[in-house]
């Protein structure tokens, strides 16, 4: 046999390079959802009740992926804004990998029917979601991809959704203590 011969998805679901590629992922998107959910629980408090929030959540997180990068290579044109263009591509690598975690979170305590407020509860459901999420990324072909596009999408917009509404939350709060 040659080398040439393209790889069924079973071939490549069955090399160890590729289980130990997706174990690594999963192990540290674990680790990740535990450290992100110890500093700020509220980023996993976050529903998809409707169909309009799922889509209006890709556009978000579209959005924003879109204008880092954009503010990202705009600030690069100047000598001093290269490292603020570095930390923002570091920031657009960050969203795209911590996406799809938040989706897994957001899975697995549907799945479980678990509100995830104790650590251990968040834990189990994070590795459940991380699981269902780990099984769609891997799908053959363009399946698995056009999955792990609309992952990434859905949960940088989720997180654009959050960080608004702690931001207008904020503003109100503000707005209260100021005296007339």
């Amino acid at each position: 046999m040659d080398g040439s011969a393209p790889k069924t998805p079973l071939k490549r679901i069955s090399e160890v390079s590729y289980i130990v590629h997706r174990l690594l992922w999963a192990a540290s998107a674990f680790i990740v959802g535990l450290v992100l959910f110890s500093l700020a629980p509220g980023l996993f408090t976050t529903r998809v009740e409707t169909t309009g929030r799922f889509l209006g959540a890709i556009g978000a997180g579209f959005a924003a992926l879109v204008l880092l990068a954009v503010a990202a290579v705009l600030v690069a044109f100047t000598l001093i804004g290269i490292p603020a263009a570095l930390l923002g591509g570091l920031a657009w690598v960050a969203l795209a990998f911590v996406g799809p975690i938040v989706v897994a979170a957001l899975v697995g305590r549907s799945v479980m029917r678990t509100p995830g407020v104790t650590t251990r509860d968040f834990a189990i459901a994070l590795l459940v979601g991380l699981l269902l999420v780990g099984v769609l990324i891997s799908l053959p072909g363009a399946i698995g991809w056009f999955a792990l596009i609309v992952l990434i999408l859905e949960g940088v917009g989720l997180l654009t959704f959050e960080a608004f509404d702690w931001w207008t939350d904020r503003r109100a709060a503000r707005a209260v203590a100021e005296p007339a």
